[in-house]
């Protein structure tokens, strides 16, 4: 199973926080950090199983047939992905971004008032279509159409 990358967005260190929408930065690369996020994110480091917000460019077409706001980062998310459905994956599935990048998906993201806010639509409405969270595991730089691909999950020693 591959997939690609299909946006980047970051919230710079230096932003004041905007009313009426999540503000957010396409970039075109940017370095993971492990244990951390994206590099420079205002929300980078602050929670260790919500590093990234990741969602499938085929969810977001789905919403935005249902008329939501889906350009690069207008549902909150950090990474756009094609190719690859996260949302069936089960929590620790491992993927390679790019070259050396890792990261584990940890539970599905849900929605929040600011997400209702910024969209003007009922949260309820995307109960399981908002993508995964994910943890930064080895450190690399991601660029937009880099693969992505599934890791072996690594065998835990028996006791």
């Amino acid at each position: 199973m591959v997939g690609k990358i299909e946006s980047i967005v970051y919230q710079p260190l230096a932003t004041e926080v905007t009313h009426g929408k999540f503000y957010r930065v396409p970039i075109d690369s940017v370095r993971l950090l492990a244990g951390h996020g994206i590099e420079g994110d205002r929300k980078a480091g602050r929670n260790p199983k919500r590093h990234l917000n990741i969602m499938m460019r085929e969810t977001l077409d789905e919403l935005a047939d249902y008329g939501y706001k889906t350009d690069a980062g207008q549902m909150g998310e950090q990474l756009q992905i094609r190719g690859i459905d996260i949302d069936s994956l089960p929590e620790g599935t491992l993927l390679q971004i790019g070259a050396r990048a890792v990261i584990r998906l940890n539970k599905p993201r849900t929605g929040c008032v600011w997400l209702e806010h910024v969209q003007d639509r009922p949260v309820n409405e995307t109960i399981g279509k908002l993508g995964i969270m994910a943890s930064v595991i080895e450190s690399g730089l991601i660029r937009v159409g880099d693969t992505i691909s599934l890791l072996p999950v690594p065998e835990l020693d028996p006791v």
